[in-house]
């Protein structure tokens, strides 16, 4: 029986530790300029109302990380960039999108995306 837990245990923190920290296949870093590019596409701001009124990204609907879950039919269009504070937002917002049926083509960081680089490329 103890054993039984443990291995409990040790899944439902590998579960947990997955869905937070690993990458998801497919969505790569890109710039904001870039994003504004694409045709077809919706930007989605995850990061909380001050951040993102201080520093705004134009045409980007402003959905916090604590509000999708509820609100993600608001979206609009079935492909969306994202736009977020760290990558564990990125990360949660992209899987959980995903299961939703909404295609994450890619996502943006403060100074953290550089031209060409490919972050979640395998």
């Amino acid at each position: 029986m103890q054993t039984i837990v443990i291995i409990s245990a040790v899944l439902l923190a590998a579960r947990l530790l997955y869905k937070r920290y690993v990458p998801v296949i497919g969505v790569s870093c890109m710039r904001v300029e870039d994003m504004r590019r694409e045709d077809g596409y919706s930007v989605l701001d995850l990061r909380d109302f001050q951040t993102s009124h201080h520093d705004p990204v134009e045409g980007a609907v402003n959905m916090p990380m604590a509000y999708i879950y509820r609100h993600y039919k608001d979206i609009g269009g079935n492909s969306i960039y994202l736009v977020a504070a760290n990558m564990t937002d990125v990360h949660l917002a992209a899987r959980f999108l995903k299961r939703k049926g909404v295609d994450v083509k890619g996502f943006s960081l403060p100074n953290h995306c550089k031209k060409g680089r490919e972050v979640h490329g395998i």
